[in-house]
């Protein structure tokens, strides 16, 4: 059957009677179907959830620009700005430096630390005296006469010489037959840290304590060496350090021992390439964990940085110690050993914390000024800090 439309109503039978403060369009009636009011209702539902929709989305694109142009300032400051964090700081807080800023060294007015105790140093006695025709009266030519006493003064020296230590033994032969004697007797070799080396034990001293305790290269150690004579290869030095590493072997369990017995340490990480080659490994980004107690620095190579390694050295921590407490970063790997294990207390540096302060300064210009103010909380945590060690007393 054909449907047929419902009759239409003249829109002015349905005309309010005009008012006073009435518009035009108050005053027309529009008159739909169900059928249309229905869809208009759906058109504007649908309408509205896409403005919402729209809306939501520009937001999050509007924040993901602002989280963009934050990153964008942050690598442009590690790449072209200071890398030195007190002026970084003061830059990126937008910090007037002072008219006179604080020079360098000791301030005037401040006390000083006197002269340095060098009465350890051994004294080589120089003596430095006249010549013979200064010590006669150059008129009549009588000799002077020695007065009691001398003029005395003190000057530190270092003097660094390399020489060969030549070693030779005498030998004896026995004039008996005794059976017990040998034929030839002579006194042992001198002891050497490497066999066969013609490197002595000071020179690889000399080669440790450069490198591992002023940690200068050693294509720049080989240069000092040739300086005083010694002309060594970096082949030389490198083949020495493994062959060394047989005679530290033994104290790394000892050093191990001690320090879990220990209740104060400090962990860090670094990237430490290893360019090595060996079965199974690959690529050469490794990773040096250091691990300081009181009396104890060790340090491990990993070739992650994964929680396996702090878990695995905190193995065999004694289990009767209380209140150990481990000094680190935030990174997830330490934050996975504290949920394994109760006994330890965590602290985490508050560098970190006032280094993040700045990169949020940097990054977000319109609220510096309330970072600022966490920044000098740090100062001045740092410097009561500071007073309280230097009164410290353990007893």
């Amino acid at each position: 059957m054909e449907q047929t439309q419902p009759p239409r109503i003249s829109a002015t039978a349905y005309a309010p009677v005009s008012g006073k403060n009435a518009t035009p369009f108050s005053q027309q009636t529009v008159v739909l179907t169900k059928q249309d009011y229905i869809a208009l209702q759906w058109e504007g539902n649908d309408w509205r959830a896409h403005h919402a929709r729209l809306v939501q989305c520009e937001a999050a694109l509007k924040a993901q620009g602002e989280a963009l142009e934050a990153q964008l300032r942050d690598l442009t400051q590690r790449l072209y700005g200071k890398k030195s964090e007190p002026s970084a700081g003061s830059e990126a807080l937008g910090k007037s430096q002072p008219a006179h800023p604080r020079q360098r060294g000791p301030q005037p007015g401040s006390q000083g630390h006197g002269r340095r105790d060098r009465s350890m140093l051994p004294v080589v006695v120089e003596v430095h005296d006249v010549s013979e025709v200064a010590k006669h009266c150059p008129p009549c030519g009588e000799a002077l006469a020695p007065f009691p006493g001398v003029e005395a003064g003190d000057i530190s020296a270092v003097q660094v010489q390399a020489h060969m230590r030549r070693i030779q033994r005498p030998r004896y032969q026995k004039p008996c037959r005794c059976p017990q004697v040998p034929g030839m007797v002579t006194a042992p070799p001198a002891p050497r840290v490497i066999p066969k080396s013609p490197l002595g034990v000071s020179v690889w001293t000399m080669v440790l304590l450069d490198n591992y305790l002023s940690s200068r290269p050693t294509p720049r150690f080989c240069p000092e060496l040739a300086h005083h004579g010694v002309h060594v290869s970096p082949g030389t030095i490198t083949d020495g350090w493994q062959r060394l590493v047989g005679v530290f072997d033994p104290l790394m369990p000892g050093l191990y021992e001690r320090q879990m017995t220990e209740t104060l340490f400090h962990g860090d990480e670094t990237r430490w390439e290893v360019f090595e080659q060996g079965e199974g490994k690959t690529g050469h980004r490794w990773y040096l964990w250091v691990l300081q107690s009181v009396s104890v620095v060790y340090d491990r190579m990993a070739p992650g940085r994964g929680a396996d390694v702090p878990k695995g050295h905190c193995a065999k921590l004694r289990q009767d110690l209380l209140k150990v407490v481990r000094v680190c970063d935030r990174d997830s790997a330490y934050k996975r050993l504290a949920l394994d294990g109760d006994e330890l207390m965590w602290a985490f540096c508050w560098a970190q914390v006032r280094r993040d302060f700045l990169k949020a300064a940097r990054s977000w210009p319109e609220l510096e000024r309330w970072r600022g103010t966490w920044v000098d909380e740090s100062r001045a945590l740092s410097h009561l800090n500071a007073a309280r060690v230097q009164e410290w007393d353990a007893g």
